[in-house]
């Protein structure tokens, strides 16, 4: 009955640290209780006043073993406890006459040492100090006074302060036993966790491996797809005898090339979720030079101050920027002698925008109804929530865009 009652509670927790401070304090109640129980018959014995000291302090013990039986709890157990401890050593310093008390820094060092596991430097550090405070206030002020009216001391007052001498040693290093058990319990503990937490990386890192390459090879099927539907129009469009009619069909391989090299950029990245710009835009003019077969050269000026750029945003950007080079080549360029583009991007860090130039250096023939190329044009801006502007003049046309 006595282990069952005396047993620690059990507690529900994956804190190590919180585990051994609730166990300290159950068990630091459990010894103290004995350890009073015995103080209390040796001062009965040797009648010492000390009988009312042990006798609260014991009272006080088995208040603290019933909370933290029914509440599971040490915190306030602990507070209490120390602060209550405390004040039965000042009290005893200065209320209790006729003994030297030498006794009594040791219970201080018990109830230091107690603070600092318990609730850590910071409180153990304020233990420390009321400690040395009212330490240096009774050997200035009261030293004197308890020596003077000392007696002699008898047999049994010996023995009582031995037992209580060896008791506080034993607690003293059961707490510095304690704290350097939780310690190597918490490093096991932590040496545990860290083992599982690398194999799970280390699956985690297998997976998104085979994730990756399985996305890759979706990409670069889609791009082998859509290279095969670009190839597809091409052939068709050699059977077509109109003229325009082969510039529409041209028009979509260039849509659907824009897609394709998206896709393929993907798949030769390592980090399929944002592709490098520049890179995508070079390779994507100089596909739209190639394609559209120009006799003059075209010089391209391509700028760039955003570095990455994610897949959503790439797509319609690509496919306005595939419109507006296929309409310079076909609209602006027939009468022009150096023809030139030029291409600009910067991003807005604070608004999250993208700020698109783009410009030619000709002579744009003026339509009466809009193409479809400017109805694309406008669909996609919308779809990255932007604004358009077009500046026209004799020496070149600009198009300016604010994107999401």
């Amino acid at each position: 009955m006595w282990k069952e009652l005396l047993k620690v509670p059990e507690i529900q927790s994956n804190d190590q640290y919180e585990i051994s401070r609730f166990k300290l304090t159950w068990n630091v109640n459990v010894v103290l209780s004995f350890a009073l129980i015995l103080l209390i018959m040796t001062s009965f014995l040797d009648q010492s006043d000390y009988i009312y000291v042990y006798g609260s302090a014991l009272i006080l013990v088995f208040g603290a073993l019933l909370y933290m039986k029914l509440r599971l709890d040490y915190r306030i157990v602990a507070l209490v406890l120390s602060i209550l401890m405390y004040s039965i050593i000042l009290i005893s310093y200065f209320s209790i006459n006729g003994y030297v008390h030498f006794l009594e820094p040791f219970w201080a060092l018990v109830i230091i040492l107690y603070v600092y596991f318990i609730r850590g430097k910071v409180f153990g550090g304020i233990a420390l100090g009321i400690n040395i405070i009212a330490t240096a206030i009774f050997f200035t002020a009261r030293l004197d006074h308890s020596i003077s009216v000392l007696t002699e001391i008898s047999t049994d007052r010996l023995v009582s302060m031995s037992i209580e001498f060896m008791i506080c040693l034993s607690m003293i290093g059961y707490l510095i036993h304690q704290f350097i058990d939780a310690n190597k319990k918490a490093e096991l503990s932590l040496i545990s966790v860290n083992e599982e937490l690398r194999k799970e990386k280390v699956l985690i890192d297998k997976q998104n491996d085979e994730k990756t390459v399985l996305l890759q090879e979706i990409h670069h099927r889609v791009k082998n797809n859509l290279q095969i539907v670009t190839s597809l129009l091409r052939m068709q469009a050699e059977k077509i005898d109109s003229e325009e009619t082969k510039v529409h069909f041209q028009d979509a391989i260039n849509r659907i090339m824009t897609m394709s090299l998206v896709h393929q950029k993907l798949y030769q990245n390592e980090n399929l979720n944002e592709i490098d710009l520049k890179d995508y835009l070079n390779a994507l003019c100089e596909d739209l030079l190639k394609a559209n077969r120009n006799d003059k050269k075209t010089n391209l000026s391509i700028e760039v101050h955003c570095e990455k750029i994610g897949t959503k945003t790439l797509v319609p950007l690509g496919l306005i920027l595939t419109e507006l080079i296929s309409n310079s080549l076909k609209h602006a360029f027939p009468s022009t002698i150096d023809p030139a583009i030029y291409v600009r991007i910067d991003q807005q860090t604070i608004n999250n925008e993208l700020l698109l130039s783009y410009g030619d250096n000709g002579q744009w023939k003026e339509s009466s109804t809009p193409s479809f190329g400017i109805q694309l044009i406008e669909t996609f801006t919308e779809q990255l929530e932007g604004e358009m502007g077009c500046d026209r003049a004799s020496d070149g046309t600009t198009y300016r865009f604010t994107l999401k």
